[in-house]
C-alpha cells in the first residue's frame, strides 16, 4: 500500500507498427490482423513487467465515445519493452478509422488507474475477387487434331492504395469436380503478376489445355485463388474459391457467339 501522502505512479502506454508509412497511418486489409507493438514506460519506473487491463477500440475521431468498435478488451501484462507484435482481430470494413488504446493497471494501490489513450490512424482495404465466367471449349480443327481451349474471366476490386499495396501476385488453379464437395482435379495452374489500380480490374484469359480430360464426368469447373499477395509489406490474401456449373463448347459457331 502506498504511504499517505505519497503519489501514485503514472507509466505511459506506446503504441507502435510495422505497417505505419511514413505519416504514421497505418494500412491493412480487411482480411489482415491489425499488428501492434505494445509497451509502457514510467518514471520513476522499477517493474520490468505491468499486469492490468489493454483495451484497443476503433473510432471514427481520435476521441473515444459510446459508438466506439471494441477490438480487444483483454487481461494483459505489458512488457518495458516489447519484441514481438499482439495481433488484433477485426471485422472493420473498408474506411478511414483511430485505433485507440488504453492500459488499466492491477495495482491501483502503486499506480495510476488508467495510461495515456494512443490513437494511430488506420486505413482499412477491401479486396474482392470474382470470377463472372469460366468454361471450356472443346473442338476438332481437321480430320487428326482437336483442340481444347480454357476461357477464364478474372475481376478483382480494390478500394483504394493500388500505389502503398505494390504489385498483386497470384496463383490460379483451374480445376474440375465431381460434385459441390469432391475434391477438384487441377488441370492448369496459372502464375500472375498484376499492377491493379483503384476500382475493379478485369482480366480475361484464354489458354490452351494441352492434357486430355474426360469433360463428362465432371459437373463443375473450380477455380481457386491461392498464395496471393501485395508485394509492399507483403500483405497476403486468404485462398478463395469458387465452383461454376460446367460448361463446355464443342460447335464453332457458338463459340464464336460467346466471344462477341
Amino acid at each position: 500500500m502506498v504511504a499517505l501522502g505519497q503519489d501514485k505512479k503514472a507509466y505511459t502506454l506506446m503504441v507502435t507498427s510495422f505497417g505505419q508509412n511514413e505519416t504514421g497511418d497505418l494500412l491493412v486489409l480487411e482480411s489482415e490482423n491489425l499488428k501492434f507493438y505494445f509497451t509502457v514506460t514510467g518514471d520513476p519506473f522499477d517493474k520490468v513487467e505491468l499486469p492490468g487491463r489493454l483495451v484497443v477500440v476503433a473510432s471514427s475521431d481520435s476521441l473515444s465515445s459510446a459508438d466506439d468498435i471494441v477490438l480487444l478488451d483483454s487481461l494483459s501484462t505489458i512488457p518495458q519493452y516489447s519484441y514481438g507484435d499482439r495481433p488484433v482481430h477485426h471485422q472493420l470494413k473498408a474506411g478511414d478509422y483511430f485505433i485507440i488504446s488504453t492500459f488499466y493497471a492491477n495495482d491501483t494501490d502503486a499506480y495510476e488507474a488508467q495510461s495515456n489513450a494512443v490513437a494511430l490512424p488506420v486505413r482499412v482495404v477491401a479486396f474482392k475477387t470474382n470470377v463472372p465466367a469460366a468454361w471450356f471449349s472443346h473442338l476438332k480443327t481437321s480430320e487428326y487434331n482437336e483442340e481444347t481451349t480454357l476461357h477464364l474471366e478474372l475481376e478483382m476490386e480494390l478500394s483504394c492504395c493500388a500505389d502503398a499495396l505494390g504489385n498483386f501476385s497470384s496463383q490460379w488453379e483451374i480445376g474440375v469436380a465431381e460434385s459441390k464437395n469432391s475434391t477438384p482435379n487441377v488441370i492448369r495452374t496459372l502464375y500472375r503478376e498484376d499492377s491493379l489500380q483503384e476500382g475493379a480490374h478485369r482480366i480475361v484469359l484464354d489458354e490452351t489445355l494441352w492434357n486430355e480430360v474426360a469433360f463428362s464426368q465432371y459437373k463443375f469447373i473450380t477455380v481457386k485463388l491461392a498464395s496471393a499477395y501485395f508485394s509492399e509489406g507483403y500483405r497476403q490474401v486468404p485462398d478463395w474459391e469458387v465452383r461454376l456449373p460446367m460448361k463446355v463448347i464443342t460447335d464453332i459457331d457458338q463459340l464464336n457467339e460467346e466471344r462477341r
